[in-house]
Order: C-alpha cells, then structure tokens, then sequence
C-alpha cells in the first residue's frame, strides 16, 4: 500500500510541475492545487490498488495491479475528459490527457516498481513525500495562472510573430496608364 501511496506522491510532484504553465480559465478550479489534490486522490487509489495486488507475490501481483489500475486509469480519464467537455471549455484535451497521463502512469509503474525493488516500504516514506506535494501545490496555486479563454499554454517566445507592416496596395487602375 505504502509503494503506491510514495509513487502517488512522486507523481503528484510531476503533474504538478506540468501544470504550472498553463493557462486556467477559471484560477479557483484549474491551478496547481487542484492539481495536488486529485494526484494525491489518485495516489490514494494507487495505494488501495497496489494492497489489493499485494497478496499475490512476483509476476502474478504485478499481473493482478495492471489488470485492475489501467481500466481504472482509462476510466477516471474518460470521465474527466466528459467533465470537462461538459463545462464549455476549450482545449482541454491535450491538458486533461497530458495531466492524467503523469499521474496515473507515474503512479502506477512508480508503484510496481517500488513493489519490486523496495517490497519493504516503511510508512512513514508516503508521508514526507504525499506532504511535499500538497504544499508545493498550495505554494504554487497562483504560479502561472492566468484568467484565459481555454485551457492552453502560452505561446513560446520564439513562436510569437512580429507585427508585419502594413504595404501600401496597388491597384489594377493604378497599372494602367492612360497616357
């Protein structure tokens, strides 16, 4: 329970970190906090899963995790992505996928890697680590945020185009010459 609580936590971190450049339409809903605590709920998760794979040792528990973390995982993105379809915003999917992809992948191989290679996780390891995402979350909640149309990140610098300048146009009257 405790390697899917720590990889939760390291993957909340993650998704975190990937949040901070976008661009929120509403900052009370969509900022790095939020963000924190649905990867901490998907962490929690990880841990429930990963307790319900523990029984079974080797190769069969790692079997038994995926069979039941990737339809949860595909699942609970799903009804993000419809949540947030619903709510009138735009571009939303490449965040949304972006977002639940660093969680539930970092939480869910991060999980059966610990399971493989540190089997004897003591608890108080999710601690530090779950606490350490929930603060950069909240310290970084306003970080980045900016009122906007959709969820989008903003232009590169180099991207951006200067403005052209306007020409003068020319006309097929002025090409012809009535002399």
């Amino acid at each position: 329970m405790f390697a899917g609580l720590t990889a939760g936590g390291i993957a909340t971190i993650l998704a975190v970190l990937l949040s901070l450049p976008l661009v929120s339409p509403h900052d009370g809903l969509f900022n790095s906090a939020s963000v924190a605590l649905a990867g901490v709920g998907v962490a929690a998760l990880a841990g429930v899963v990963c307790r319900l794979a523990g029984r079974r040792e080797g190769r069969a528990g790692a079997r038994l995790f995926a069979l039941i973390w990737l339809p949860l995982a595909i699942g609970l993105t799903g009804a993000a992505l419809y949540g947030m379809a619903t709510s009138g915003l735009e571009n939303y999917g490449a965040f949304t996928l972006a977002l639940a992809a660093a969680l539930f992948g970092g939480a869910g191989g991060g999980a059966l890697l610990l399971r493989r290679y540190a089997p004897a996780l003591p608890w108080w390891v999710a601690l530090p680590v779950i606490i350490l995402a929930l603060t950069l979350g909240w310290a970084w909640r306003e970080s980045g945020d900016q009122p906007g149309g959709g969820l989008e990140l903003p232009p590169p610098a180099a991207r951006q185009m200067p403005a052209i300048p306007s020409l003068p146009s020319i006309q097929l009257s002025d090409l012809s010459d009535p002399v």
